[in-house]
């Protein structure tokens, strides 16, 4: 099903994809960084904290900003910059004194993220609207089996010598900017131009689909995301070794890495406000799996509901939001959606860590919460207004 979904894509497009997988493959500085600061660069935790955090405020920023770059430089211009910046900034680490290693971090977090909402944009915006959510699946499968391939590749390579890793990174990102420059074409100019940020706001203001569904991702993956905050802290609390959590999570990209392609080329002609709120929905309900079950099997259940929801809802939301999106502000437009994403895992962690603290039995019902009112908030969207007009007549 895989293949035939490539075939039926440009031929740009199976490129492209190569291209995530080698990128997702080789992004492996940033995973490892906190262990090559402590264990090879000598520093307290809390300063390789602090550095690992500065790389996480330049990709805040940049994905902010990759929009409107994009929008007013040109989008496929704008990535191979992207990545080129990226791979100088991984080379840069290992031979920089360590006080300037929070510029070149947060430098080059901001440089790479530049490329990511555009990567969505590029992929949603250049293709026929029918092949969007195809296109965009395909480009998360890649990027997932990235996410199973890259890191025993980097645990491999730091085991030798970490230098290795930063080169890796580098040698991705470099590959990544050769496929956008050498088979992805130039886009066609948009027949209105608005590079205007107030013309943007506009515009989502005066679309209530894309502003709930920015806010709905906030919410959700601020749920969402605490698969990777608060739910490894619950396993291992309760005598569940580190390698079992990993397992769950490899397992989930496996999963979409096999089945969310043929699954967004099966429900491509369903309407995307109809799919979206029961990918919520089955977030929400893998949260419920936890709340009745916080052991071992309760969090297979919860990641496998989850990993299906997340299938149904992710790349259906990108597709939808390049669908919504006028012309001129395809970046722009996924720059908001992939910086509400963003959001929400800049949210996870605080609050997971707070209420898993504080009052853990809180959690699980909160994070339900979220998933299912966004859901009900979506499905009310969708129902028809029914204007009741006041009866003229007058009876004799």
């Amino acid at each position: 099903m895989i293949w035939k979904s490539l075939r039926e894509l440009p031929v740009w497009m199976r490129f492209f994809t190569l291209g995530r997988l080698i990128k997702s493959t080789g992004s492996l500085a940033w995973l490892y960084m906190a262990v090559y600061l402590v264990q090879e660069r000598g520093l307290e935790p809390a300063m390789a904290g602090f550095i690992v955090g500065a790389n996480g405020v330049g990709i805040i920023a940049g994905s902010l900003s990759g929009g409107w770059v994009g929008d007013r430089f040109g989008i496929r211009r704008t990535i191979i910059v992207s990545n080129i910046g990226s791979a100088i900034g991984a080379v840069l680490v290992p031979l920089v004194p360590v006080g300037a290693l929070g510029f070149v971090t947060a430098t080059s977090g901001f440089v790479g993220a530049m490329g990511f909402p555009l990567g969505m944009a590029l992929v949603a915006g250049s293709i026929p609207p029918a092949q969007r959510r195809t296109g965009v699946a395909l480009s998360r499968a890649a990027m997932n089996a990235g996410v199973v391939l890259g890191p025993p590749l980097g645990a491999l390579a730091a085991s030798y010598d970490f230098r290795i890793v930063f080169l890796m990174e580098s040698v991705a990102g470099l590959a990544m900017a050769f496929v956008i420059w050498r088979f992805v074409p130039r886009p066609a100019a948009p027949s209105t131009l608005n590079p205007g940020g107030s013309s943007l706001w506009r515009a989502v203001a005066a679309d209530r689909t894309i502003w709930m569904l920015l806010l709905a991702v906030l919410l959700v993956d601020a749920a969402y995301r605490q698969i990777f905050t608060a739910l490894p802290l619950m396993l291992t609390d309760t005598g569940t070794r580190l390698i079992g959590y990993s397992a769950l999570i490899s397992l989930s990209s496996v999963l979409i890495v096999i089945a969310e392609t043929p699954l967004a080329v099966k429900l491509a002609n369903r309407p995307a406000l109809k799919i979206i709120p029961i990918g919520y929905l089955f977030i929400g309900l893998g949260f419920v799996a936890l709340v009745f079950s916080p052991t071992y099997a309760g969090a297979a259940l919860c990641i496998g509901l989850i990993t299906l929801g997340e299938m149904l809802y992710k790349p259906t939301s990108a597709a939808y939001a390049a669908d919504r999106a006028p012309d001129g502000m395809q970046g722009r437009y996924q720059s908001l959606y992939s910086s509400a994403s963003i959001g929400g895992m800049v949210i996870a962690p605080p609050l997971g860590g707070y209420v898993y603290q504080h009052a853990p039995g809180l959690l699980w019902p909160i994070c339900a919460s979220l998933a299912l009112l966004g859901a009900a908030a979506f499905f009310l969207l969708t129902q028809p207004r029914v204007v009741i007009a006041a009866d003229t007549e007058t009876l004799a």
